[in-house]
């Protein structure tokens, strides 16, 4: 998930996240305990028993051509 104020976080568990060596890393606290800092969208909630979760993919690479069928 990406909240404009902590950036990226784990949908399922809050953990803020951070791009390292590739990939999305659990960004760990500075206290040395090894924890990850939740992100406050993550812990805010409001009243109410329904939730929506909303997906959006962006494909930044075009397709490559599909070799010709054969007869």
């Amino acid at each position: 998930m990406q909240d404009p104020e902590c950036g990226y976080y784990d949908g399922l568990s809050g953990a803020v996240l951070r791009w390292q060596d590739g990939t999305f890393a659990p960004a760990h606290t500075t206290s040395g305990t090894g924890d990850s800092p939740v992100a406050g969208a993550f812990a805010e909630t409001t009243g109410g028993g329904e939730r929506q979760l909303v997906v959006a993919f962006r494909v930044l690479r075009e397709p490559e051509p599909t070799p010709a069928a054969r007869h």
